[in-house]
């Protein structure tokens, strides 16, 4: 009788009252239990143990599915850790083997000597460095000889063009049934070969022409000159003079 009439203000005015002491309660559970014993009053349940009871096993059924919902996200997140983790290390393992393959190209490329009696591969690539700066150098070396190289074929291509005109006038000896004859021939350039020169040279060296005769042909005139001398002798003394 006394739960009864502990109980029956409550029944009168359609609310019921009950606190629990928890932490983690909120506003929606305490709604959830307000109903709960709203319902059981109303249907002329009167013992509280059953309305204790109801409410521990919706308390105990609402901690089994958060526990439910924080195992799940926290199997997510692991599961995601493991896919980053694994990703991270294929990433790591592809980039081993490019830098092991660069390795591998870059000492083939590097002469032994430089690589004799070192096994580290910081020391190899020191040395492929020391091999770089050196390959560097010969080629400043040869590309400074390449352009004295083509200086000077530009030079002696302007010599050439400026000898062109002498190296029309020209002097040959061959013997003939008195002694020799002597050929001058002279292009259509300005510096020509004078006969009175040839002759000068001849008397000078006391020699005497026993016949003089001048051809043109085009633009070249030929003067044949014939001299009771020897061809050996003339060959060596003159042949080059001129």
């Amino acid at each position: 009788m006394n739960y009864i009439t502990h109980l029956h203000p409550l029944h009168q005015s359609d609310e019921l009252l009950f606190q629990i002491s928890s932490t983690n309660s909120c506003t929606k559970e305490k709604t959830v239990q307000q109903k709960m014993l709203l319902a059981d009053a109303s249907s002329g349940c009167c013992n509280p143990i059953k309305v204790v009871d109801k409410l521990q096993l919706h308390l105990r059924r609402k901690l089994c599915a958060t526990t439910n919902t924080i195992s799940e996200g926290s199997s997510d997140t692991n599961s995601n850790k493991k896919k980053r983790m694994k990703m991270h290390r294929e990433v790591e393992r592809q980039r081993r083997q490019e830098m092991a393959t660069l390795y591998s190209k870059l000492r083939s490329l590097v002469p032994q000597e430089y690589l004799k009696g070192k096994r580290s591969i910081s020391d190899h690539m020191n040395e492929a460095a020391h091999y770089i700066k050196h390959q560097q150098k010969k080629i400043k070396e040869l590309v400074e000889k390449r352009d004295d190289l083509q200086r000077l074929s530009n030079s002696n291509n302007s010599n050439m063009k400026n000898h062109s005109s002498c190296s029309q006038n020209y002097v040959t000896v061959h013997a003939c049934f008195s002694g020799v004859e002597i050929i001058v021939r002279n292009g259509p350039s300005d510096q020509v070969l004078p006969l009175s020169t040839v002759l000068g040279v001849l008397v000078e060296e006391g020699l005497s022409a026993t016949s003089c005769t001048s051809t043109r042909v085009n633009e070249n005139t030929f003067y044949a000159i014939q001299s009771e001398v020897s061809l050996c002798f003339l060959q060596k003394h003159y042949f080059f003079r001129f």
